[in-house]
């Protein structure tokens, strides 16, 4: 098994340091800022933010336009590098910049004004006999360097040609402008741009702003950049000495310039000038000093370390040629080269390993790869030795933490398919009753989808009553710290479910909420329960109910109460004479009668073979004979077109205030067999 490691990132711009970040970031917003600035000037007839004063020249309006469109492109790439808007938008920018600065320079060329210029801001005005508000051919030159550099980084970010012609092209647009600026700092007019259309000087400082912040894109790209920007001895040193020295030629010029016509001695000038340099110079080897002492002392440290002979290591170290032949191997080597098949020195290594060493050659940096010789695991660390045509291979065991990785996957899979095996619905609220995190293997178990949940509230969900019992819930269990159970059912999909919930404490003011389709187990209890109280043939109220009701009713204030009894004639006839089948018929008939003749609320149960019994609460003696006239009416409907009569006997009678139904139950009993034996 083998697998290869690069050291560098394929995005470009992920890989910038947070220094050069920061420094794209300043850049962007100075050109931006430094724009509208002189945008503002020109709209507003203030020149002064344009940068025209004494006899300076204003930034030209043009030029203004094309720094917004730099400074804008910087933050998009730096802030958005991978977004497919961002890029196209600069691409956009940098081909405009590119198109109108060719056609300047080809004005410039041939001598014909194409009025590009005067169609954005027209004006006869002349500083010094220079017309202003004209964009000088020297920084069209630069637009069209700093813009090409710029399409060179989007198109082609990882090719090293491309990106050192890049670099090369920002270099000469930074380096056109330091000239100007010391042109302008020692008043030398012939290096920014003479008395033909001269390069205003916020455009040249503006152009510096952008080129180091295009640097800064390029330095991923090119280990020779990229090492300077590192924390390096070399590093710190050019990064502090470099803008001194850039600052301290800018300022003497201006010095210079503005004292040289003055009756000071400049003798007394310079002398302070280099006596506040060499304090500064003094403060920055402080600072340098300070910064890399201790990483100096560690790095010794660890030199110390490693400087041990190689054949004291317990790991393999290597050295190879840059063309794949194997110069040294300590002992610890011996199980990587037979994997290899590569014993002796001069020995050529595999295809693999020796693009992985030109690799490292072409990038200068270091590459690593892991690979497999037998049951042994090694990461190895391909290290180039610079201006040498060898490089250092080092490798290490990192077998215990392969199979600490290779154990955690095999874990984290086993999870994810015991979680996939869950039926469980695990839903996360706040204390308000707030969807804060939803988990769930089957959604359809969700009364919505998880995205129209998630943010909000049990009582923008759930009706208001429902809603106040789950807050409640949640709030006992976070007052309690304990797990407390709840059953509930939802309408989902039309369809009622049922839910045993568990809700426990998370946090001082969450909870998790794990919840169980019970709905199976609450429809086999029902069926269960309607099994336990009715009667299996006619589906009415068994005796069980009967009794229960007779004694729930004696205790409430329903009264009065009438009660029916009734038996079917003829029943052992018909089972004798037809068989059992005709006389069940006759019982469903007379169920049938029955629950067509009473109310709802009214009780009809079967209480034995032939027996039948109906309480009707809230009903007295008058109302129960015009009950029984229904029972008559239905009867008499039945019968027609069925060979076999259906024939009852009735009894009732009527409990008119509080008291024992049970023999108010007898009553109609008795009544019931008076009226049957009246029939002979």
């Amino acid at each position: 098994m083998k697998k290869k490691l690069q050291e560098r990132p394929k995005d470009l711009n992920k890989d910038i340091p947070g220094q050069a970040t920061r420094l794209v970031y300043l850049c962007a917003y100075a050109a931006m800022g430094i724009a509208l600035l002189s945008l503002i000037g020109w709209m507003t007839g203030m020149r002064i933010l344009a940068g025209q004063w004494d006899n300076l020249i204003p930034m030209a309006p043009l030029s203004t336009l094309f720094f917004l469109l730099f400074g804008s492109a910087l933050f998009s790439h730096i802030r958005w590098p991978v977004q497919r808007r961002s890029r196209l938008f600069v691409l956009a920018a940098m081909s405009v910049v590119s198109f109108f600065t060719l056609i300047l320079l080809g004005q410039f060329i041939i001598g014909f004004d194409l009025g590009v210029e005067k169609a954005l801001f027209f004006t006869n005005q002349l500083v010094d006999q220079i017309p202003i508000g004209r964009m000088s051919p020297v920084t069209a030159i630069s637009f069209l360097l700093e813009s090409t550099a710029f399409i060179i980084l989007l198109i082609a970010p990882m090719r090293r040609k491309t990106l050192v012609i890049a670099t090369l092209f920002v270099m000469s647009a930074i380096g056109i402008n330091f000239i100007i600026l010391v042109g302008y700092a020692y008043g030398a007019p012939l290096l920014y741009g003479g008395t033909n259309i001269p390069v205003a000087l916020f455009t040249a400082i503006t152009f510096v702003f952008i080129g180091f912040g295009q640097i800064s894109l390029l330095l991923p790209g090119l280990p020779e950049l990229w090492r300077w920007n590192r924390t390096t001895f070399r590093g710190m040193l050019l990064r502090a000495f470099l803008p001194f020295v850039l600052l301290f030629i800018l300022l003497e010029g201006w010095v210079d310039a503005i004292f040289g016509s003055t009756m000071i001695n400049m003798s007394v000038i310079h002398s302070l000038a280099a006596l506040g340099a060499g304090v500064l110079a003094v403060v920055i080897i402080g600072w340098i000093s300070e910064r890399t002492g201790a990483a100096f002392e560690d790095a010794q440290a660890q030199i110390n370390i490693l400087a041990r002979f190689p054949e004291e290591n317990l790991n393999p170290v290597l050295r190879i040629a840059r063309d794949g032949r194997l110069l040294y191997a300590n002992p610890s080597s011996q199980r990587l080269l037979n994997s290899w098949k590569c014993r002796l020195p001069g020995d050529v290594l595999p295809k693999g390993q020796r693009r992985l060493i030109e690799a490292s050659f072409t990038r200068g940096v270091i590459q690593r790869e892991e690979i497999s010789c037998g049951k042994i695991i090694y990461e190895l660390v391909y290290t180039p030795i610079q201006g040498l045509d060898y490089l250092n291979v080092y490798g290490s065991d990192i077998t215990k933490n392969k199979r600490v990785e290779i154990a955690l996957r095999d874990s984290e899979a086993e999870l994810q398919a015991l979680f996939a095996s869950m039926k469980d619905i695990v839903i996360v609220y706040n204390q308000e009753g707030r969807y804060l995190n939803i988990a769930t293997t089957d959604s359809q178990l969700l009364i919505k989808p998880p995205e129209d949940l998630l943010g909000k509230t049990i009582h923008e969900v759930l009706p208001k009553e429902e809603a106040d019992r789950w807050v409640r819930h949640i709030q006992t269990v976070l007052e309690t710290q304990t797990t407390m159970p709840i059953e509930y059912s939802l309408e989902i999909n039309h369809h009622k479910v049922w839910f045993n919930a568990s809700v426990s404490p998370m946090q001082e003011d969450t909870v998790i909420w794990v919840a169980r389709d019970i709905t199976d187990r609450k429809l086999m209890e029902e069926e269960t329960h309607f099994i336990g109280i009715h009667d299996s043939l006619t589906k009415l109220y068994n005796r069980t109910f009967f009794e229960e009701e007779l004694s729930r009713l004696e205790k409430s204030r329903l009264f009065p109460v009438s009660i029916f009894m009734i038996d079917l004639d003829e029943l052992k006839i018909i089972n004798d004479t037809q068989g059992h089948a005709a006389g069940d018929e006759l019982l469903q008939r007379t169920a049938k009668v029955l629950l067509e003749s009473f109310r709802s609320e009214d009780m009809v149960a079967r209480i034995g073979g032939d027996e039948f019994v109906i309480i009707l609460p809230m009903t007295n003696e008058e109302a129960a004979h015009l009950a029984l006239k229904r029972i008559n009416h239905f009867l008499e409907l039945n019968n027609k077109n069925n060979p076999n009569v259906l024939k009852i006997s009735i009894g009732i009678a009527t409990c008119d205030k509080q008291g024992s139904l049970l023999y108010t139950a007898k009553q109609a009993d008795d009544r019931m067999y008076l009226d049957k034996r009246s029939k002979g």
